[in-house]
């Protein structure tokens, strides 16, 4: 092949990859949880992040398993449900 073919060559010459041809499959998940955190019973903050349900409750979990021995623990739930003010604490230890 000539060189002069590589530079008069035409958009049709080369093979792309179009995005219109690409298969999207499904949708994600809607992000509409968040993560309430509580201490020794008490709500003390809501993490502003956007969750799936999935995630939110993994992370919750995760958080509880790891933020337990300082009396803090997590509760996923839907971005437009306000948290609770306080929840029952049954650790051995009374919120005072």
């Amino acid at each position: 092949m000539d060189e002069d073919e590589y530079l008069n060559a035409d958009e049709n010459d080369f093979e792309t990859d179009e995005l219109e041809d690409m298969d999207e499959g499904p949708p994600p998940p809607p992000a509409d949880h968040v993560v309430h955190i509580y201490e020794y019973g008490k709500f003390l903050r809501t993490i502003e992040q956007a969750f799936t349900a999935e995630v939110a409750e993994a992370f919750a979990s995760e958080y509880n398993r790891t933020a337990k021995p300082y009396g803090r623990f997590a509760v996923a739930g839907k971005e437009k449900t306000r948290a609770k003010k306080t929840v029952p604490w049954r650790n051995g230890i009374s919120s005072k």
